[in-house]
């Protein structure tokens, strides 16, 4: 089964499209490389963590502003005695910075796919689908702080760099 996700974290004012469009391991969390266009993070909802592969696409203009596709799914843990990276659910989504450099934000929006069918369903109503929110709330709250820092310390190297040249 599959359910929408969509979630939203306003940006400090200021222009993010150069860092958003750039490298991703500059904006993700904690990002370990694994491959082209793929790395390890660390996702957190609450006190709990887990590993995940995390699958960037290429960045591209919209109307609205920057889009990158987004997917990321749930990595076995050293000491896990089950699997249990098979009953948390997966992303398959777009990430977008969006609005003017006045009032930027982020947006994810996806498909998660929820595991184990029926019995899934339930769980992710009655739990699951809250922890997915809060680890997508989690995440953009991140990669915000991530762009916002990248896009000031690009902005202070041209400013100081326009001092230094005068």
């Amino acid at each position: 089964m599959a359910r929408e996700l969509t979630t939203v974290q306003p940006l400090p004012p200021g222009d993010h499209a150069e860092v958003f469009r750039g490298s991703p391991d500059v904006w993700l969390p904690s990002p370990r490389a694994i491959g082209p266009g793929r790395w390890r993070i660390t996702l957190r909802a609450g006190g709990a963590h887990r590993d995940v592969t995390c699958l960037v696409g290429d960045p591209w203009t919209t109307r609205d502003g920057v889009e990158r596709h987004l997917r990321w799914v749930p990595l076995p843990a050293e000491g896990d005695v089950i699997p249990v990276e098979r009953w948390l659910p997966s992303l398959d989504g777009e990430l977008f910075l969006v609005g003017a450099s006045a009032t930027p934000s982020l947006l994810l929006t996806g498909q998660v796919d929820v595991p184990l069918g029926r019995i899934g369903e339930a769980v992710d109503a009655v739990l699951l689908g809250r922890v997915a929110q809060r680890t997508a709330a989690a995440f953009l709250i991140d990669v915000a702080a991530r762009i916002a820092a990248a896009s000031d310390a690009a902005a202070q190297s041209a400013v100081s760099g326009t001092h230094q040249r005068s």
